[in-house]
């Protein structure tokens, strides 16, 4: 997954999350980055803004200001492609017929990066609205799928379940996208 995949993905799920909370509304390109901690560049904006356009994914108001006043608002091609892609990562394998999963294998490096974007993860969750309930299981699942991240050959599959099941949390779903991109790429 390249760099602008990622901020694309991310941005269309900051719109999701801001459609969920406040529908119909319009809202800032810059407000939706900051709130999923990407940077927003400019040849990145411009890019999302013609992607957007061209799959109908969201409107977005680009303007000779700087791309962070750009007012923008997903629709609903935009909607479905978050929660039928973004958030099931749901992929075509064998696992699908067989009931076997297919063996996740966490090399060194993948290991580290997963770990350090739970890290991450656990200091981004204090700062999202979510009830006591949803906050202390998504507290405890980050928490298990770190320890076991940072363990000696870590099972990749039961770490793919505790994410998944995690991600399921709606408001915290775009926090997941890089770890799962890590889980679902080929060593």
């Amino acid at each position: 997954m390249t760099n602008y995949e990622q901020f694309f993905d991310l941005v269309l799920v900051g719109l999701y999350e801001a459609e969920k909370r406040r529908p119909d509304q319009k809202t800032t390109l810059g407000s939706v980055a900051s709130a999923k901690a990407v940077p927003l560049r400019t040849y990145a904006a411009v890019q999302f803004a013609e992607d957007c356009r061209e799959n109908l994914f969201a409107e977005v108001e680009a303007t000779k200001y700087r791309p962070s006043t750009w007012k923008t608002r997903i629709l609903k091609a935009g909607i479905r492609h978050v929660e039928d892609v973004l958030l099931r990562q749901t992929a075509v394998d064998s696992s699908s017929w067989t009931g076997r999963p297919n063996p996740v294998v966490l090399d060194e490096e993948r290991r580290e990066r997963i770990a350090h974007e739970l890290t991450r993860i656990q200091g981004e969750l204090e700062n999202l609205t979510l009830t006591n309930s949803e906050r202390s299981q998504v507290v405890a699942l980050v928490l298990a799928a770190k320890v076991l991240a940072e363990s000696p050959n870590p099972p990749g599959d039961l770490i793919w379940e505790i994410v998944e099941r995690a991600s399921s949390i709606a408001s915290v779903a775009s926090l997941f996208i890089a770890i799962i991109a890590l889980l679902r790429s080929h060593g």
